[in-house]
């Protein structure tokens, strides 16, 4: 299922504490899947930069990884 990475340059102090809890039921409700199938990983106090400011800014990255069961027959 989906692992979601949010890298910000806003410090850890400003998100609010339940925040991945948050962000997770949203995820779950725009992709139509299960939040306890989604991994997010949130990486705060990035240096990070858009258009050369520093100003408050994100980059959200979704991966799906799709595994099949693949049958081997020797």
């Amino acid at each position: 299922m989906p692992l979601v990475t949010l890298a910000s340059n806003v410090a850890d102090e400003k998100f609010p504490v339940d925040f991945n809890q948050q962000f997770t039921n949203f995820l779950s409700n725009l992709i139509e899947k299960p939040a306890a199938r989604i991994s997010l990983l949130v990486m705060t106090g990035a240096r990070l930069t858009h258009g050369g400011s520093n100003d408050p800014t994100c980059v959200i990255t979704v991966r799906f990884d799709c595994f099949w069961n693949l049958k081997i027959y020797y």
